[in-house]
């Protein structure tokens, strides 16, 4: 069997004895490194006799000459096996920013922590504070709870929650004879008569509750008060709940007698709860004008 290296030189010497038939020497007499690897071109014109030619740039012949040819060296080898990825270069820099897209449509409004609830009590024999009338009137009250606050309001307590209130009366009155006048001056009551009084009052205070599940009487006496008119509010809280603050921050109550056309306001902000002239009194006194 003949080796590598003796095929190639039969076969260079093949090439170099076929050239030199042709006379002149046109064909390529080294391997080529372009088109087609370590082979040798020539071009031959078929006429007679044969001619050698030497191949374009890119070993192709020109027309009506046909290409011969033949391969320096051993034959390839198969392809070898895939390498190993090389490592990952450098990220490059980031890109500009995209255009900014379209808005979205607008989600679901979320639950407000404002919560409110509201109570009527139908109210008997209420005592004026001073003794000079008993009312009876329908009370509505409205609570609206605003959020945790600092525990400073609730004395340190674990949580502390800011609520406001309304408060309506609307109904009447009757006189207790021989009680000082409401407005303090004028001396006593002169008689038993009846009249019509309202008002309204708002006011605040602080809890350690924020649960608005107490529950507000439907009737009351003044008897046995559930609670004070400045603090009936808090009525709407849980009987364990602590209240801070209660206060009326303002009120207006306007009493009207029609048998002696006396007419009393008691307030404050603005006003001084009902204790100057400008207030008006009940008396007993006919001050009707003929």
């Amino acid at each position: 069997m003949l080796s590598k290296k003796m095929k190639i030189g039969i076969v260079a010497a093949a090439a170099v004895a076929l050239v030199g038939v042709a006379g002149t020497v046109y064909a390529a007499d080294k391997p080529s490194t372009g088109l087609y690897g370590n082979w040798i071109h020539v071009c031959v014109d078929k006429k007679s006799p044969y001619t050698w030619h030497r191949g374009n740039a890119d070993n192709s012949c020109p027309s009506g000459q046909t290409q011969m040819h033949w391969y320096v060296g051993a034959t390839p080898g198969p392809k070898g096996d895939t390498g190993a990825a090389g490592p990952a270069g450098p990220a490059g820099p980031a890109g500009p920013k995209g255009d900014t897209g379209a808005t979205g449509p607008a989600g679901p409004a979320g639950t407000s922590d404002i919560a409110t609830v509201t109570g009527t009590t139908n109210v008997t024999n209420w005592p004026e504070s001073s003794g000079w009338a008993t009312d009876a009137f329908v009370r509505t009250v409205v609570v609206t709870k605003h959020g945790a606050v600092d525990n400073s309001h609730c004395s340190g307590a674990a949580d502390c929650f800011f609520y406001t209130f309304t408060l309506s009366d609307n109904g009447s009155f009757q006189t207790v004879s021989g009680k000082p006048t409401p407005n303090g001056t004028g001396g006593s009551i002169s008689g038993v008569f009846s009249g019509t009084m309202q008002g309204v009052a708002k006011g605040q205070f602080y809890a350690d509750s924020d649960q608005l599940t107490g529950t507000i009487p439907v009737s009351a006496n003044g008897d046995n008060k559930p609670a004070s008119t400045t603090s009936w509010a808090t009525l709407a809280l849980p009987n364990a709940a602590h209240t801070y603050g209660v206060t009326l921050k303002a009120y207006s109550w306007t009493y009207v007698s029609p048998t002696t056309c006396e007419t009393w306001v008691d307030q404050i902000n603005p006003g001084d709860d009902g204790q100057s002239a400008a207030d008006g009194n009940i008396t007993g006194v006919v001050a009707c004008s003929s």
